[in-house]
């Protein structure tokens, strides 16, 4: 490498350590041939470690190298940090307004800002271990620690990690993190994993439990976030992910099959002779048993809440891991069916697609790949009131 570049890149070395997802760039340097697929399995550690070994390895990989390094950073929408670099770097689709824009051209004009480093804050809130009345969730820890490590490394968010909490506590927590002052957050996400169940509704569905056993309404979980409740996260997606059962109904599935004179799928009943379900990925996968589900046994009726006034309501993502009224399914040793499916599309197309079309692909993933087996599916249903698209990756 010339030393000018050479010099350059460490001159910029702060900026880039702070700022650069690797993981979305060792494809496109493998692609280059940079690196070789070894050499980029040495680069590990935490996402600064892997920044800074993989900023050393590029000063000694030739002349190639800084062209490369500064090619994938546009192609992983890092746009900022290639324009560090080489001030010249343009992205490779032009941004265009979508009221001129013409055919062929990707349109990312309405998109919600998603530079800031820290991204914002990301809670967790995991039970698992239950004081009364219900079974503990095991399993829900795996979920945790790969939910941390993925949106700490890979999607560079502050995450904070709370574990068996009460109903009261989750709502204290979610007041808390409401409080804080996101002015230089780009988004706020929450996580909760628990046993949940159906309810009456005004708004959003649904209801998590605490491990006393207790219910907070999802409707509920939202209030500290909206409007005038949390100025600094006005105009700003607040994504919320619930693990937990919406109720005590099982999905059995409708199997399909090629029809022989198009090849178009066409469903046909459980009770036809040639039912065939889709691969029991699982279950197969070592005979681990019956998955169990994030369920409460009882359905309750309360007052609704009071009426939200739809604008307060704007910039919200809801995301259940199922749909109202059906049970969500967890492995013990595995993790649960949609938090797994979550990360695996995550890891696979943040730095490329937006949030609601990996949400498509989520369930795409539970469809064909998860099935209990007692050939029971799954399927995601995510509430939004989303004004933009939403990348991780700009």
């Amino acid at each position: 490498m010339d030393e000018e570049l050479r010099k350059r890149l460490r001159s910029l070395r702060i900026d880039l350590v702070r700022d650069m997802n690797p993981g979305s760039l060792f494809d496109h340097l493998v692609a280059e041939k940079i690196f070789t697929d070894d050499q980029v399995e040495e680069i590990k550690g935490t996402r600064r470690a892997q920044c800074s070994k993989l900023l050393q390895d590029v000063e000694r990989r030739g002349p190639r190298a800084f062209p490369a390094l500064v090619a994938a950073l546009v192609e992983t929408k890092q746009h900022h940090l290639a324009e560090l670099l080489q001030p010249s770097a343009k992205p490779r689709f032009d941004v265009v307004d979508h009221k001129t824009s013409g055919t062929g051209v990707h349109d990312f004009s309405n998109k919600y800002k998603m530079t800031a480093n820290p991204r914002g804050h990301c809670l967790i809130i995991n039970n698992e271990n239950f004081q009364v009345g219900l079974l503990n969730r095991p399993g829900s820890s795996v979920d945790t620690k790969d939910l941390e490590d993925f949106f700490s490394n890979n999607l560079l968010f502050s995450v904070i990690v709370k574990n068996d909490l009460t109903a009261k506590e989750i709502m204290n927590e979610l007041k808390e993190l409401a409080a804080k002052d996101h002015s230089k957050a780009d988004c706020c996400i929450v996580f909760i994993m628990s046993h949940g169940k159906e309810v009456t509704h005004k708004r959003f569905p649904g209801a998590v439990l605490g491990v006393d056993d207790q219910m907070v309404r999802v409707e509920n979980l939202l209030v500290p976030f909206i409007g005038d409740n949390c100025p600094s996260l006005t105009e700003k997606p607040k994504l919320f992910f619930i693990q937990a059962c919406g109720g005590t109904d099982r999905d059995i599935g409708v199997a399909v099959k090629e029809d022989a004179t198009d090849g178009r799928p066409v469903t046909f009943s459980n009770d036809d002779d040639n039912t065939r379900g889709s691969l029991d990925m699982v279950e197969d996968a070592g005979g681990k048993g019956e998955p169990q589900v994030d369920a409460s046994i009882l359905l309750q009726y309360d007052e609704p809440d009071a009426t939200l006034s739809v604008p307060q309501m704007a910039d919200l993502l809801v995301a259940y891991s199922t749909t109202p009224g059906y049970v969500s399914y967890r492995q013990p040793k595995e993790g649960s069916w949609y938090v797994q499916a979550l990360l695996r599309v995550l890891a696979s197309d943040a730095d490329k697609e937006d949030l609601l079309s990996m949400l498509i692909k989520v369930n795409e993933t539970l469809s064909a790949d998860y099935q209990s087996k007692s050939k029971y599916k799954q399927i995601s249903s995510p509430f939004m009131t989303l004004r933009k698209k939403l990348f991780f990756h700009l």
